[in-house]
């Protein structure tokens, strides 16, 4: 069933500024979940390594990962040629206001620049973000973070129609592209929770003709649906859906904290 909700109305500097306090909060919230995300990366790629560097005979390299990714894909470092293309993109994006989201002002490039030089698996996870059409921006500034989102006026083109999760796929009919949960994972981001999307809803438009799914609880997710929502008009419609459903209208949010250096 939906249930729809009026985003938060917002007006004065004193508004926004609360907007902003409530957004750093909801990343706190969030923080542990990607920080987990991309330890089991690092332990993954560390242990890869190892079992590499300890075996020298065919077992060993038969156990190695297969993978059509570029070896930058898999080592979750881009080469120097996409760093630049990203950064560009990146630093061309902050440089004009949005049309359809508001974001925090006086933020220094030269300093994200240096956040993301020193973290390449962050500089990776917005690659992911980026070349499947999030566009990636900043949304709120911490004391010690700096916090992307994708901030696609529709859901991102390149991951529509999936389902929720792994499970989800058991029971989906029809040709669809992977899990949301799976790719999330694999991107080294979060999903956006519900109460995520409501703040971002009440300082943009997004979701106006597509959906995204949310990050759902485990006692929804027993009754076998996924939470999901979109934007009609300027109302919010959040709707417990089938976690198996997939549409060329559906896809996911992601949202990375970078640390500042």
């Amino acid at each position: 069933m939906a249930i729809a909700t009026e985003p938060q109305k917002t007006s004065g500097t004193d508004t926004l500024a609360t907007l902003h306090e409530r957004l750093s909060l909801e990343m706190q919230r969030h923080a542990d979940a990607v920080a987990e995300i991309q330890r089991k990366m690092q332990d993954t790629t560390r242990k890869g390594a190892k079992s590499l560097l300890e075996g020298n005979d065919s077992e060993a390299a038969a156990k190695a990962p297969k993978s059509s990714e570029p070896v930058a894909g898999q080592k979750r470092e881009l080469t120097a040629e996409q760093k630049e293309k990203l950064l560009a993109a990146l630093q061309d994006r902050l440089s004009k206001n949005p049309d359809h989201y508001q974001r925090p002002e006086a933020i220094n490039f030269a300093d994200v620049k240096r956040a993301l030089e020193a973290n390449p698996a962050a500089l990776w996870s917005l690659s992911r973000m980026e070349d499947t059409g999030g566009a990636p921006d900043i949304v709120a500034i911490e004391a010690d973070a700096f916090v992307f989102a994708d901030c696609s006026a529709e859901s991102p083109f390149g991951r529509r129609n999936c389902v929720y999760d792994k499970e989800a796929e058991k029971f989906a009919g029809g040709t669809f592209d992977g899990n949301a949960m799976d790719m999330a994972e694999e991107f080294g981001v979060e999903i956006w929770s519900p109460e995520f999307y409501r703040l971002m809803q009440a300082s943009g438009k997004f979701d106006r003709n597509t959906w995204s799914w949310h990050k759902t609880d485990a006692q929804t997710r027993s009754t076998g649906g996924a939470l999901r929502s979109e934007r009609v008009g300027d109302r919010i419609f959040g709707y417990q859906h089938v976690a198996h459903e997939h549409s060329d209208y559906g896809a996911w949010r992601g949202l990375l904290r970078v640390q500042k250096v």
